[in-house]
């Protein structure tokens, strides 16, 4: 889970039609992140446009509430990815 601390902004810029700004027309839209371009602000890619967000702090959280710093997910992941690298080679 990730979570924004004295969130200033939401926008979300969609490839066709208008701009966004308030929360709950965001949620409504069910958007599907491709990628995350940039951390402050927050540029996320989708599928359908892109959302940008500004805040002033962040925590990051497993799915169970326990608390996750950015270097144990940085390092879960390339440890996913290692493993999977090893992995497709073997059934190649």
């Amino acid at each position: 889970m990730l979570s924004l601390a004295e969130c200033t902004s939401f926008r979300y810029e969609p490839y066709e039609g208008a701009a966004s700004s308030t929360l709950e027309d965001i949620a409504r839209r069910e958007i599907e992140i491709l990628s995350l371009e940039s951390s402050h602000p927050i540029i996320v890619n989708c599928v359908m446009g892109t959302l940008f967000l500004e805040y002033t702090s962040v925590s990051l959280a497993l799915d169970s509430g326990e608390p996750v710093s950015v270097q144990e997910l940085l390092q879960a992941s390339a440890a996913y990815w290692d493993d999977w690298s090893e992995r497709s080679r073997g059934s190649a």
